[in-house]
């Protein structure tokens, strides 16, 4: 953290809102690189917190891999089948055939 004229603010965000104004509302900063500690801005993108979290290191499931559950899932393939397949929950499979995650 660092001191922004009156307010406390991570570093990242304020070498971001120095090049590029403030950040846009709603949205988390990306960094591309992979590295936390990182504050160079050209290593950063504004994204909505779903984009953010999608390429997160820890996301298990890719988009591709998203349809082809939903793709199996509507041909009767069992979700806890599909759940050992790609590593994740049945009930991460069952949000994801319901829509309610990766919408």
């Amino acid at each position: 953290m660092v001191k922004n004229g009156r307010r406390m603010a991570q570093a990242h965000v304020v070498e971001w809102e120095r090049v590029h104004g403030p950040k846009p509302e709603g949205h988390d900063l990306d960094h591309l690189c992979q590295v936390r500690n990182c504050v160079n801005p050209a290593h950063l993108e504004a994204v909505t917190r779903t984009v953010n979290i999608r390429r997160s290191r820890a996301t298990k499931l890719t988009e591709a891999d998203v349809l082809m559950i939903r793709a199996s899932a509507h041909r009767g393939t069992r979700q806890r089948y599909l759940a050992g397949m790609y590593g994740v929950s049945q009930s991460q499979i069952s949000r994801v055939v319901r829509g309610e995650d990766w919408k």
